[in-house]
């Protein structure tokens, strides 16, 4: 099967999530499939050559790993805005979340649009099951969170 969106296959689930961001991501140095996150998704724009990311980035790491500690059902996707994949691999191993592969982001360029970026660092919460937006400004929530 050919899709016109990222590269699935036939073992692809599809689901909303996968559709909006694609059916697989990279966790560490693995592939996984979208369908397998549950939850809060939290799609985090952001990129190794800004400076305002770079600060942001260890403050949402606490958060996030404070959030799985308690276990709760919350992910993150890395959608980068980096010049290169080598920049990409540099920042995204500093990172303990999912991310959309390198090669694919350009698919996925309308997630700009769509969620009205305006600048980076950004942060938009879905719903793992139905692809819904929660909330498009939740940086806001990881700079004071309560």
């Amino acid at each position: 099967n050919t899709y016109a969106i990222g590269a699935m296959n036939s073992e692809d689930e599809v689901t909303p999530l996968g559709l909006l961001i694609g059916p697989r991501l990279l966790k560490g140095g693995t592939e996984v499939k979208t369908s397998t996150l549950r939850g809060i998704v939290g799609v985090y724009f952001s990129a190794h050559w800004c400076g305002p990311c770079r600060s942001f980035t260890p403050q949402f790491r606490k958060v996030y790993e404070r959030a799985k500690s308690k276990g709760r059902a919350f992910e993150v996707v890395f959608m980068s805005s980096d010049h290169d994949e080598q920049a990409f691999k540099e920042y995204f191993d500093t990172m303990p979340w999912h991310a959309i592969p390198y090669q694919q982001r350009a698919n996925y360029r309308h997630l700009n649009a769509l969620f009205q970026i305006r600048g980076i660092p950004a942060l938009v919460l879905l719903d793992a099951h139905t692809g819904g937006v929660l909330d498009t400004n939740a940086r806001s929530r990881v700079m004071a969170p309560n």
